[in-house]
């Protein structure tokens, strides 16, 4: 089954920094193993050209969709943080995760400013929900729970086992199926981590960091802050991208799917998620169906189902690409292509091209570059509106990492 889309998006990022970035507009699929162990190449290639010679013929769809409007959208996307600000939190981050603990602590309460390990499980109507469930967490209280859950953290006794009743925020974002409900974690402070001491940023904690590419403060962080910057516009483009996709779906009409591929994209789907449910459930020493009723399936035709709606979702992406490139002469020619696919042979473990075409298809491989074609093209002929934020200070700054130091 097909690493379905994944393969047509640049990764930008640096592996030193922490999140690494791995976008997809699907991300479903063949389960292909990527070597990271490389660091990625951000060369860019380009994907299409305006009236290619060699124009690579393309399927009809215009018995499904009705294109809309396309052009002259003006997309607003919100700016990152400063990039010096970015910096000192990924430093105040790495210097966090190596610091150094005294003996821990269980004979007492927890108090407003501990870090401590816990072990939880959310439910909502008697279910868990994806992200709500984790043993041996660190957390330091007021780190990011959400608030109702944070504050009754504190005074907890070591050992025992708590269900606390909370409530996410109505303006929730990270689930906003979860935004406004009332859940329940079930909660159990394994300890309060002892005192801690946090390292110094200097040369020879870099050099350590980095297994000595780089000895210095200054070259690190010049190589982190171009990381930083080209994660950034990445970011923006991103983002940019899929406001604009979001307009045009929403002035072009679709009138059916290709069955083939519907079917096809359906199956991809639903065997990418009997596979990793049923890996979780060996993890957890649950059951299939318990996993599946965790994450909201009463059964697999109900798992299908959600399938076919997300491929749905792919192919309105596709067909729309493609009837936008005949509009506007945008081909992926043949020396594009072959570029392109070359290019990713080796993240997904090929030694040719015929090999690539041969496990996902030509015409998969190819509608997938076109579809990066005509979103760089849409890109080129919309606007991005970016809202700036107000950058910090080079005293801010200056404060921050004095505060980092200080710890």
């Amino acid at each position: 089954m097909k690493e379905r889309f994944l393969f047509n998006e640049k990764k930008i990022y640096c592996a030193l920094l922490v999140g690494v970035m791995a976008v997809s507009l699907a991300g479903c699929g063949k389960d292909k193993s990527k070597n990271t162990d490389k660091e990625p190449e951000t060369k860019e290639l380009q994907y299409y050209e305006l009236g290619g010679k060699n124009y690579v013929e393309l399927p009809d769809y215009s018995q499904y969709v009705e294109v809309g409007e396309y052009k002259g959208y003006e997309i607003p996307v919100d700016a990152p943080d400063s990039v010096e600000k970015q910096l000192q939190a990924y430093k105040d981050n790495v210097l966090s995760q190596n610091a150094t603990y005294g003996e821990n602590i269980t004979d007492r309460v927890v108090a407003d400013t501990d870090e401590i390990n816990l072990d939880f499980a959310g439910t909502y109507n008697g279910k868990a929900f994806d992200g709500g469930t984790s043993t041996n967490y660190k957390y330091k209280i007021h780190g990011g729970f959400i608030e109702s859950l944070d504050s009754q953290l504190v005074g907890l006794e070591c050992g025992k086992e708590y269900v606390l009743k909370c409530k996410f925020p109505d303006d929730y974002k990270t689930n906003t199926e979860l935004a406004g409900k009332d859940v329940e974690f079930t909660i159990k402070v394994n300890y309060i981590y002892g005192e801690k001491t946090i390292p110094e940023w200097n040369d020879s904690f870099v050099s350590k960091l980095t297994s000595n590419k780089f000895t210095t403060v200054d070259d690190f962080e010049k190589e982190l802050k171009t990381e930083i910057q080209a994660q950034n516009e990445y970011g923006l483009k991103k983002t940019y991208s899929s406001g604009l996709w979001s307009k045009i779906l929403e002035s072009s009409k679709i009138n059916g799917y290709p069955e083939d591929k519907l079917t096809s994209a359906t199956d991809d789907y639903f065997s990418k998620y009997q596979e990793q449910y049923k890996k979780y459930a060996e993890t957890y020493s649950k059951t299939y169906e318990e996993i599946l009723t965790a994450y909201g399936f009463k059964s697999e035709d109900e798992l299908k189902a959600a399938c076919k709606e997300q491929a749905k979702k792919e192919l309105e992406y596709i067909m729309l690409a493609c009837e936008i490139s005949k509009k506007e002469n945008i081909a992926v020619t043949e020396e594009i292509y072959k570029a392109l696919a070359e290019d990713l042979l080796s993240d997904y473990n090929f030694d040719s091209v015929e090999a690539f075409e041969k496990e996902y298809g030509r015409d998969y491989i190819m509608e997938s570059f076109v579809f990066e074609g005509v979103s760089e093209w849409l890109c080129d002929n919309n606007k991005m509106d970016v809202n700036e934020k107000t950058t910090s200070t080079k005293a801010e700054s200056d404060s921050s990492a004095a505060d980092t130091k200080s710890e």
